[in-house]
């Protein structure tokens, strides 16, 4: 049961930092199991307050995250250098990325262009920000500039732009990830179940 008491722990601090769409949800059944595991098996209110405390405390870090720079290094200091010629397309709704042309994409429905900003190669803008969606699941981190958002695969994939600063910190990238195995409630489950029926 103690193994199980800290794998629960390390969940519920991987929840801190997930993230993901899910963000701290998955790590809530995490706490639950370690706080029934402190009152029905080793019943010590001690454990029992810090299987509370690091829920809370999990769950106020993750709804921060945003502005955590342990986390998201590029927030402190973090400079956004232009690699291309081209413009900072910028959306209706406030989102923008690197376009090559001033030119309006036909494949895409329903996306009203408001501005096209000329942006130059060489040119450097200060991060002041990152914006977190979860299109179809997965993660996205856009760099919040005074001209604009720059998209995550303007530097992750098209490099388009250049950072001075990783965008998050791989420990933290690593931990959140642990949120990406919920096949661990399962084996957990069966275990809490075995626990129940003793008692």
């Amino acid at each position: 049961m103690k193994i199980i008491f800290f794998i629960s722990l390390i969940f519920i601090a991987s929840g801190a930092f997930n993230d993901g769409f899910t963000r701290f949800y998955l790590a809530l059944r995490f706490a639950f199991i370690a706080a029934l595991i402190t009152l029905k098996r080793f019943k010590k209110r001690s454990l029992f307050c810090v299987a509370i405390t690091l829920t809370i405390l999990g769950f106020y870090i993750n709804l921060g995250l945003e502005k955590n720079v342990s986390v998201y290094p590029i927030l402190a200091g973090g400079m956004v250098t232009v690699n291309k010629d081209g413009f900072l397309k910028v959306y209706d709704d406030g989102s923008s990325g690197y376009s090559e042309t001033d030119q309006q994409d036909v494949s895409c429905s329903n996306c009203e262009v408001v501005k096209y900003i000329k942006i130059t190669k060489g040119q450097t803008y200060p991060v002041t920000g990152i914006s977190i969606s979860h299109l179809d699941f997965s993660t996205k981190i856009d760099l919040d500039t005074p001209i604009g958002q720059f998209a995550g695969k303007d530097y992750f994939v098209e490099n388009n732009i250049v950072l001075n600063k990783s965008v998050k910190n791989p420990f933290f990238t690593y931990l959140g990830n642990l949120m990406y195995f919920p096949v661990v409630i399962f084996m957990l489950k069966s275990e809490m179940t075995s626990l129940i029926s003793k008692h």
